[in-house]
């Protein structure tokens, strides 16, 4: 029996002696295991900073991810305005305590205005509402799947792809409605300014572009369209100021300007002049289909070519005019300025790099940078801070000022709507909950 047993343990041992023999044998002739032909290291910091509890949380209905940047929350008058179960609800910003529940069956889709808060009904009625619940009216109009609602000038507008309607703010009345056929999309801004309401589509040519349209705010009558005409970077005196779409041929033109704005009249559309601006030397043909503009009280901000260019806009020069002032930024494929200037900084984002957020000192002309150590899916800047919810579940606030973290806040959540600020605090808002954070005094 013994014998048996060791005759097959060392035929099982010779075996697998063999195994390895031929193993090894084999493995003389074989090329060793390649390294990568090519490695980039690209190692990400990470944010060392103490994670802040939030002082209260609540559950959201959760609104559509698509639209999440538009917010599903507000705030005013110390107070955090919401949609829980379908019911319209209002906490204190500082304790997160519900004041008080109205109405029942809403959309996350509320605004608020002038101390009015408007919500749309899953049916597709808009609801107002006082600051203490209390129901004004109920539109018997249905707008369902409603994209946006603007409360402005004693009216309250529906945006629903390329369709318009405009209610009466005081009773919630219908009193006009567009559907513009012409058009494939219909964008998000509203402006109304001396009865006239303007609005940007997307429309088919021979290349889909942006145009401007122009409403009758009373009657709804459309007044006139212009092919190529961004939303307007100001109005005054009758007049609309509006960038230029330049046909992407044409921009290669020698004589054409590296940002044009058209001037016409509100009312008519008709045209009365022209701005041209050229800041750049050398061939730079390229890039004048692509350049941007921001209009802050008298300070024109003009962006291609990796230079920011300021322009008295109250003083226009001609075409040969030459900027007040240039700056090198903006220079990346894919940099967009914010649309402001915020604490005397131009910042810039580019969403090829979802890690950073620049920004040029306009005092100085220094480029700096807001550093996250994961890809962030919004970003809101205040006066003292800047706020941004990133995709690792994970909500940083930064110091405008020195650029450092100085809070982060765990969410659990990849995407987020815009960060509110009220009393002190912040308000984080994700897909399905907010969270109210205590501010440190330094970005209050």
């Amino acid at each position: 029996m013994v014998n048996r047993l060791m005759k097959r343990t060392c035929k099982t041992v010779v075996c697998l002696a063999l195994a390895s023999s031929m193993t090894g044998v084999a493995g003389q002739g074989q090329a060793q295991a390649a390294p990568a032909l090519a490695s980039i290291s690209n190692p990400i910091l990470e944010i060392k900073i103490p994670d802040q509890a939030p002082k209260w949380s609540v559950d959201i209905d959760r609104k559509d991810i698509t639209r999440l940047g538009e917010g599903g929350a507000v705030s005013g008058q110390g107070m955090v305005f919401a949609v829980k179960k379908g019911r319209l609800i209002a906490l204190d910003a500082v304790s997160g305590t519900i004041k008080w529940r109205s109405g029942s069956s809403l959309t996350p889709n509320i605004v608020f205005q002038n101390g009015r808060l408007y919500g749309i009904d899953q049916d597709g009625r808009v609801s107002a509402f006082n600051v203490n619940g209390k129901k004004l009216w109920t539109s018997t109009k249905k707008v369902v799947a409603a994209d946006k609602i603007i409360a402005v000038k004693g009216k309250v507008y529906i945006l629903r792809g390329i369709d318009l309607y405009a209610l009466n703010g005081s009773n919630g009345k219908l009193e006009w409605e567009h559907h513009d056929t012409e058009a494939e999309v219909g964008l998000g801004d509203l402006m109304v300014s001396d009865g006239v309401v303007l609005r940007t589509y997307v429309v088919q040519g021979a290349l889909s572009a942006v145009q401007l349209n122009a409403f009758d705010a009373a009657t709804g009558k459309k007044l006139w369209g212009k092919f190529r005409y961004n939303y307007p970077l100001a109005v005054k005196d009758g007049a609309v100021y509006s960038v230029y779409e330049q046909d992407p041929i044409a921009a290669f033109a020698e004589k054409t300007p590296q940002l044009a704005i058209k001037v016409f009249n509100l009312r008519t559309g008709m045209d009365i002049g022209e701005r041209s601006y050229s800041w750049l030397t050398g061939s730079v043909k390229d890039l004048r289909a692509n350049s941007k503009a921001i209009l802050q009280g008298n300070d024109l901000f003009t962006f291609g070519g990796g230079v920011i260019a300021k322009y008295d806009f109250s003083h226009y020069e001609g075409p040969d005019g030459k900027p007040v002032q240039k700056w090198l930024g903006a220079g990346e494929n894919g940099d967009m300025p914010v649309s402001q200037v915020i604490a005397n900084r131009v910042f810039i984002w580019n969403s090829g790099n979802p890690f950073a957020l620049k920004a040029v000192k306009l005092a100085n002309g220094q480029g700096i940078g807001y550093r996250f150590d994961n890809p962030v899916s919004q970003v809101d800047i205040t006066e003292k801070a800047v706020f941004a919810g990133q995709t690792d579940g994970v909500w940083v606030a930064a110091n405008l000022q020195t650029t450092l973290p100085v809070m982060k806040v765990r969410t659990g959540s990849r995407n987020y709507g815009p960060t509110l600020t009220e009393k002190g605090m912040a308000i984080i808002q994700t897909e399905d909950k907010l969270f109210g954070v205590s501010l440190p005094s330094a970005i209050k």
